[in-house]
């Protein structure tokens, strides 16, 4: 499924007085947030560079899991906001610095990410984290929603940075993990024993709709 399909699968209802009216969905290839916004993507331009292709405002701006693939994001997250109308919304989801990459830079799991993101005090481990709440804040934004998102996720196959297992154990569970393969068991079973061998898991990647995200709800205040 994929990530704002997965997001509204789960937090829809609650999201949905955000995504009335005119949208524009940043970053939404195949899988736009609603039927008729309109979408934005690398054919249409450069997302980091937004306002320099559309000359528009809308009552929703929303983008899920593309802020982190911005070179600059608290630049481009600045030209995003332009595009929300007094009054409007801009809807953010991003990963989940801790729960997505687990202490490890760069990413294990994408190697095009660019940031890390957190909602408060200081990263203890990324060189590239942003803080979304002061981010948000500094825009002038009124918050509505900024929580992190982990549904489904299993706290224990979570990791705090690159774990360090025996060579007998990554033998052993690089072994089983061969047998699961060969028997074609897939899910959750796997992610356990990859998480045995001492590698990180992404839960994300699973077809159980698992999340390591943050999501914000911004309101831009009328003049």
């Amino acid at each position: 499924m994929d990530e704002t399909s997965k997001t509204l699968f789960l937090h829809g209802q609650r999201l949905a007085p955000f995504l009335m009216g005119r949208g524009i969905d940043i970053g939404c290839g195949s899988d736009p947030v609603t039927p008729d916004c309109r979408g934005f993507d690398v054919s249409d331009g450069d997302a980091e560079r937004i306002d320099e292709f559309v000359d528009d405002e809308f009552d929703f701006v929303w983008s899920s899991h593309c802020l982190e693939h911005m070179s600059d994001p608290r630049d481009a997250l600045g030209r995003w906001w332009k595009l929300v109308r007094p009054g409007g919304y801009l809807i953010l989801i991003v990963p989940d610095e801790d729960l997505y990459e687990q202490g490890c830079w760069p990413s294990v799991f994408n190697d095009d990410h660019k940031a890390t993101f957190r909602l408060r005090g200081r990263s203890n481990w990324s060189p590239v984290s942003v803080d979304l709440e002061w981010e948000l804040r500094s825009l002038g934004a009124v918050i509505r929603i900024l929580e992190v998102q982990d549904d489904g996720l299993v706290v224990h196959q979570l990791a705090s940075g690159p774990n360090r297992v025996g060579l007998v154990a990554q033998v052993f569970w690089g072994a089983v993990a061969l047998g699961l393969k060969m028997l074609g068991v897939t899910g959750a079973v796997r992610s356990e024993v990859t998480r045995r061998r001492g590698k990180l898991v992404d839960q994300t990647a699973l077809s159980d709709c698992r999340l390591a995200q943050i999501c914000a709800v911004a309101e831009k205040p009328m003049p």
